[in-house]
């Protein structure tokens, strides 16, 4: 969806990673292009030097357990993708589940990037939220 908006804004993107092409394989895009990737937990718990000028995290739910021996496990490998952020930077929060507030909480608690927190059903003081039906 992201890479869709950007598209029809007339930006020049490249949708990959989990989703169509692997990140490597995207076209080199130059100067104001924009790369869209969709990144596992796998893969960002393995990332040493990615940064994200904008990275967005919607929730987290226990499917990938096995992988990561436990929720918190889980929870530090899909963090990892704020780690490198700059000021300046932008994190987008889903704030509807207990760990992905803590995760809020802890990467607004470093103050040197633009964290914005959405929810799907409550208000949400200087974010985004949606309600279903409307």
């Amino acid at each position: 969806m992201i890479g869709h908006i950007l598209q029809k804004a007339g930006v020049r993107c490249e949708v990959g990673g989990n989703i169509g092409r692997g990140a490597l394989a995207l076209a080199p895009l130059g100067e104001g292009g924009i790369y869209v990737l969709e990144l596992s937990s796998y893969q960002l718990e393995l990332l040493d030097t990615f940064r994200a000028d904008i990275a967005v995290w919607l929730n987290i739910t226990p499917d990938h357990i096995d992988r990561h021996g436990d929720m918190a496990g889980y929870v530090a490998a899909k963090a990892n993708i704020f780690a490198r952020q700059r000021p300046g930077d932008c994190a987008v929060i889903g704030i509807d589940d207990a760990p992905s507030r803590a995760v809020f909480d802890k990467v607004l608690g470093a103050s040197r990037i633009v964290v914005v927190p959405v929810a799907l059903e409550r208000p949400v003081a200087g974010g985004v939220s949606f309600r279903a039906g409307g």
